[in-house]
């Protein structure tokens, strides 16, 4: 099931964030950016936010950029009712 949806990171520390630029003949992938990969792992030492766990996040996009922060947790908002598919994208129709 696939749906577009908002994240919305709390306690975001050490934001990075860096895009491999490259000639793109002013052009852009119909589809847009996605996330290709993503990994989460405890900060250690954790020298914030003492009352919870605190993780370090990294998002790597089909477009090679690449964001990783840290962050206590995260709310997460749909934009629209996740739908089966066995696309890994929505059609245009089905997006939100």
């Amino acid at each position: 099931m696939i749906a577009a949806a908002d994240l919305a990171f709390r306690g975001v520390t050490g934001l990075q964030f860096s895009i491999d630029s490259q000639e793109s003949r002013h052009q852009i992938d119909i589809f847009g950016d996605w996330v290709v990969d993503f990994e989460r792992e405890p900060v250690v030492p954790q020298l914030v936010h003492f009352d919870r766990q605190y993780w370090r996040w990294e998002f790597e996009f089909a477009s090679a950029t690449h964001l990783s922060f840290g962050a206590f947790g995260f709310t997460l908002q749909h934009r629209q009712t996740p739908v089966w598919t066995s696309e890994m994208w929505p059609q245009l129709a089905q997006r939100a």
